[in-house]
């Protein structure tokens, strides 16, 4: 693990890997990367300006994505930008900019993440500020926000879960547990399966904030880059702030007159 370099403390050794934007391809995770962290998951919003830069990116030939562990459809309302790629619920649901749709579970994966939603629903009803949250290849429990009591109720019903089921995988986010299919599928796979769909061979930038991040800044070759909270991280450069993040773009795009 390193402790990143601020990224633009290190501008000149990247600068060039950037210069043609036919040759980037530019990924970034949404919630503390384009969007600040808000206590509400359903009031994040980008900052103003950032749809405009990452559209501008699009039309200059940079392979632009966003890679979320939103469900597919709500990350591509909040980012919509035209000609993106979007890749929903950690890599597992994506859209191409001709809008087709490829889905990384089978149907038996999918019944079976409802089927755990219903049962995580029911146990956890009577648990103050406890949010499950379907996703269609993955369950979402949110605890932001919830009475320590409420949330050390909840581990023990996740965790006991996972203990009686095979099969299952659990992701650790921003106050909240995510369970999944076992397998290989996450985000460094999507941007991978992205990457092959184009048969593309580019510089690849990723930016993210969370922990779900640190797969793809271990596995992809590139300009990683941590956003948030400096930290032990496999990311090699930082920035503080989905502003700093609107600043990256900007700098990007001047590249690319």
């Amino acid at each position: 693990m390193n402790v990143a370099v601020h990224l633009f403390e290190a501008w000149e050794r990247v600068v060039r890997r950037l210069a043609r934007p036919e040759r980037v391809a530019l990924f970034t995770d949404f919630d503390g990367t384009l969007a600040p962290i808000c206590s509400n998951p359903r009031d994040a919003r980008m900052l103003a300006g950032t749809r405009r830069l990452l559209a501008a990116c699009v039309r200059r030939g940079a392979l632009t994505g966003v890679v979320s562990g939103r469900p597919l459809l709500d990350v591509r309302r909040r980012v919509g930008v035209p000609g993106a790629w979007y890749a929903g619920v950690h890599g597992y649901c994506l859209t191409s900019p001709g809008n087709r749709r490829f889905l990384r579970l089978n149907h038996k994966e999918r019944e079976r993440m409802a089927y755990i939603a219903d049962q995580l629903s029911q146990s956890l009803a009577p648990e103050t500020g406890i949010r499950v949250e379907y996703k269609e290849a993955a369950v979402a429990v949110h605890y932001r926000g919830s009475p320590i009591g409420s949330r050390r109720r909840a581990g023990r019903v996740v965790r006991s879960l996972l203990a009686e089921s095979s099969g299952l995988r659990l992701l650790s986010g921003r106050k909240v547990w995510e369970i999944l299919p076992a397998g290989t599928v996450d985000k460094a796979s999507a941007i991978r399966f992205i990457l092959e769909q184009r048969n593309s061979r580019r510089v690849l930038v990723f930016l993210g904030d969370d922990l779900g991040d640190e797969v793809v800044f271990r596995r992809m070759r590139g300009i990683m880059v941590l956003v948030g909270r400096r930290r032990r991280t496999a990311a090699r450069f930082w920035l503080r702030s989905p502003a700093e993040v609107r600043q990256f773009l900007k700098r990007c795009l001047r590249l690319w007159r």
